[in-house]
């Protein structure tokens, strides 16, 4: 698995907040430089209202197989294996959100990857309990953007608290 996007704490706000405040959606750009094919998407949110002590932080997944289309990419990115890419004592797992009160945090795992030079490739949306959507680009000048939506299963996260303290990441696993 290789990290495409993430959003964590900003030193104001966490993750989630800005999820909600877009009812749900997160939007990010796939890596333009990366083979066209195959590819599993894992969208991650790790809850942390309980992560002051081991094994208190939640994770909360969902999966999809996506086809990238449209580049002509070679880019081989760094991977990492799960289990395996995270350690339960990694700061951004282990913390105390509470007290003292947090000032900058540490998203665990590897870092983002990002192409030297990119072109234009579909951006995606993830509805947090639904579906996962492709905005396919227009030629310049159209306007226009193409919509094209497949279903995931629902998630089932219950989980509440008096803190908006899940912060979100995005995985490709390489192409099969």
């Amino acid at each position: 698995w290789f990290k495409i996007w993430e959003d964590g704490f900003d030193g104001t706000n966490w993750g989630v907040t800005r999820m909600i405040a877009a009812h749900g959606n997160q939007t990010f750009t796939i890596p333009t430089c990366i083979e066209p094919g195959n590819y599993f998407l894992r969208a991650e949110m790790i809850a942390l209202h309980g992560a002051s002590v081991y094994p208190g932080a939640q994770f909360y997944m969902e999966c999809a197989q996506i086809n990238v289309v449209g580049s002509t990419g070679t880019a081989t990115p760094s991977t990492v294996s799960f289990p395996g890419a995270y350690s339960g004592s990694d700061p951004g797992i282990l913390i105390n959100i509470y007290y003292p009160t947090v000032t900058s945090y540490t998203i665990p795992g590897p870092p983002v990857f990002t192409c030297v030079s990119s072109t234009l490739l579909p951006s995606m949306s993830i509805v947090s309990d639904t579906s996962i959507v492709l905005y396919e680009p227009q030629p310049s000048g159209s306007g226009s953007t193409t919509a094209k939506t497949t279903t995931t299963s629902k998630a089932t996260s219950t989980s509440t608290t008096s803190k908006a303290t899940t912060w979100v990441t995005v995985f490709l696993q390489c192409r099969y």
